[in-house]
């Protein structure tokens, strides 16, 4: 691996720590992955700022101190919980 020194923001370093700690990451893999992705996608659009698609979508969100794996896990429940409902209600309705 090799070193490289960024210099930013104060409030985007301090976002940045935050969404690593979340996800349990170190800050190296969060930047490390944004830039993975960026090359990956070809989009040099990627590169210049954020797409007006994700811009649309800040703030959709909360922010309640959950790690990536809880709320990975709460979603995984919730579909599981709704796939059930469903198959239930085909079930009920005669269409099984």
């Amino acid at each position: 691996m090799k070193r490289l020194t960024l210099y930013m923001d104060e409030a985007v370093v301090k976002n940045a720590k935050r969404i690593a700690k979340q996800s349990e990451m170190s800050l190296s893999a969060v930047v490390g992955e944004y830039f993975r992705v960026a090359v990956k996608s070809k989009n040099v659009e990627f590169l210049k700022g954020i797409p007006p698609l994700v811009m649309s979508m800040i703030g959709i969100l909360t922010d309640d101190g959950k790690t990536y794996k809880e709320i990975r896990a709460e979603y995984y429940r919730h579909l599981e919980d709704k796939h059930n409902k469903q198959i239930m209600a085909e079930i009920r309705g005669g269409k099984r």
